[in-house]
């Protein structure tokens, strides 16, 4: 009986795992959509798996749009500043990249690294975005970037692992069945796997407190 009631648990906990992930998969698809909300679809989706990692069992639906509609003016305002951002950087970089092909001269080499160092730079704060909002949801634009940059350093070996996980959806896509499973749960399960590699530096920025940034 104890073996029986311990399996029966077991099929529990992995079915509601699994239907977390392919629930907050859909509703984060649906919700990136319009471009403009990634970033509060993203973050609602980092929040809501914080939260089951540290076994606070919020409702799917009601927890993910809550967490979805949760200051978003600010998260809409962070989203469009970020994609500007990038657009300015990867534009920025190819033009100088053009510009050393055809002339090559020293101006064009100064500012072909210039441009290619911001936008590293970018690539690494965008990596903590989710985390330091987690934990400073007011958080000022200029601090929420100056931070995730700390952690990106501080945090280096798990830095590196974040920017290995991007890789996750070229493997996926590698095969056809985990191409299939990459529509289900893809998105997801890169955020679980964000949210795990970060789980020291969230740690680290709630022990500092609201009066440390």
């Amino acid at each position: 009986m104890k073996f029986e009631s311990r399996f029966y648990q077991i099929i529990t906990v992995i079915s509601d795992w699994v239907l977390r992930i392919v629930m907050l998969n859909i509703m984060m698809i649906i919700t990136m959509l319009p471009i403009v909300t990634i970033f509060p679809a993203l973050s609602a989706g980092y929040n809501m798996f914080s939260d089951y990692f540290n076994y606070d069992d919020k409702p799917l639906i009601k927890g993910y749009f809550g967490y979805f509609v949760k200051d978003f003016k600010k998260k809409f305002s962070l989203n469009l500043v970020l994609i500007l951002l990038i657009i300015l950087a990867v534009s920025n970089t190819r033009y100088y990249m053009l510009s050393l092909e055809a002339n090559g001269n020293t101006f064009e080499h100064i500012g072909y690294y210039v441009s290619l160092f911001l936008l590293i730079g970018l690539f690494i704060i965008t990596l903590y975005v989710l985390t330091v909002h987690r934990v400073y949801p007011r958080i000022k634009l200029f601090l929420l970037f100056k931070v995730s940059f700390f952690l990106a350093g501080k945090f280096l070996f798990r830095s590196i692992l974040l920017v290995l996980s991007l890789l996750i959806p070229l493997v996926m896509f590698t095969f056809p069945f985990t191409m299939m499973m990459f529509v289900f749960t893809g998105v997801s399960i890169m955020i679980m796997v964000n949210v795990y590699i970060t789980k020291p530096a969230v740690d680290y920025l709630e022990s500092l407190g609201e009066n440390h940034v």
